[in-house]
């Protein structure tokens, strides 16, 4: 190896591994099991009630938002950003990658607004204020509802 190559690849490594990213756990986890009961991974005790339709909505909504909609705006900027880097120049590839991203960010925006009336909705159903300034998926719906 060349004598000079050397320093830069150290200085390389140690400005990497100071500068990486940490690991964090700070994704919003995508249900692994739609229906909340009444499976082989649900106790034997809890048999389906009414409360657990509004588990099974809230559960299909987090698939629909965070495992399916925000990984299709990932692919979406990327193709996007693809477009409107490899144009050369070309306006039609820069209006075709424009009007990826606009597509896809008010795509996204209507999503979550959908999300925000959706919960709004969901949380009045569920004998809750939506507006005391708690989490909006942490409605207490079995533990508040009068039908169970």
């Amino acid at each position: 190896m060349d004598k000079t190559l050397l320093p830069i690849l150290w200085v390389f490594l140690v400005l990497f591994f100071f500068f990486a990213p940490a690991l964090v756990s700070a994704h919003v986890g995508v249900p692994t099991q739609l229906v909340p009961c009444g499976s082989t991974k649900a106790p034997a005790d809890h048999p389906c009630q009414v409360c657990d339709l509004y588990t099974l909505a809230h559960n299909i909504i987090d698939l629909l938002l965070w495992g399916i909609a925000t990984p299709l705006l990932v692919v979406a900027l990327l193709a996007a950003g693809f477009f409107w880097l490899t144009s050369g120049g070309s306006e039609e590839k820069i209006t075709k990658g424009r009007s990826i991203l606009v597509s896809a960010v008010i795509g996204f925006v209507i999503a979550f607004g959908a999300w925000v009336i959706i919960n709004t909705i969901m949380s009045t159903l569920a004998f809750k204020n939506p507006f005391d300034g708690s989490a909006w998926n942490n409605t207490g719906f079995c533990s508040q509802s009068p039908i169970k």
